[in-house]
């Protein structure tokens, strides 16, 4: 976990957000988030079970656990909580149906919801640093993350 809050705070400054989350974010920034949360998946994030995720191989550890489409799409609903947490409203409750929601599919394998919630992760703590970096959080913009949430829901 310590590697993993290191490697975001390092990458926060290769997301610059001009305004708050919401905003389209450019498929750079989305090549950027799925690397970085790629780069540190393997060995550190746990499956349901409590282990510790592992590749079978080489290939498997170069190779994105989900279609990019799917990153594509956890990532923009993990903006969200990064405003939220940016606004200090409690987000886990939103994370936690999220992830609720992608169990109920029932065509991911342990491996791909670990995936899954470690990118959500990954993109809410980049989110959450860049928006820091700029005006602090009002009240229009905290219910504005509130809305957001519910409307992602």
């Amino acid at each position: 976990m310590r590697v993993l809050l290191i490697a975001t705070i390092a990458a926060i400054a290769l997301f610059p957000w001009n305004g708050i989350a919401g905003e389209t974010i450019s498929e750079d920034q989305y090549q950027k988030i799925v690397g970085l949360a790629l780069s540190n998946f393997w060995g550190k994030a746990r499956v349901s079970d409590g282990s510790v995720v592992q590749s079978s191989d080489d290939i498997e550890r170069k190779t994105m656990p989900i279609p990019y489409a799917d990153a594509k799409r956890v990532i923009h609903h993990s903006l969200a909580a990064g405003m939220a947490r940016w606004c200090e409203v409690d987000h886990e409750p939103y994370y936690l149906s999220y992830m609720a929601f992608e169990r109920r599919k029932r065509t991911w394998s342990d491996k791909q919801l670990a995936f899954i919630g470690w990118l959500f992760g990954v993109a809410q703590g980049v989110a959450e640093g860049s928006l820091r970096k700029g005006e602090p959080c009002d009240d229009t913009l905290k219910a504005r993350a509130m809305s957001t949430m519910r409307s992602n829901a």
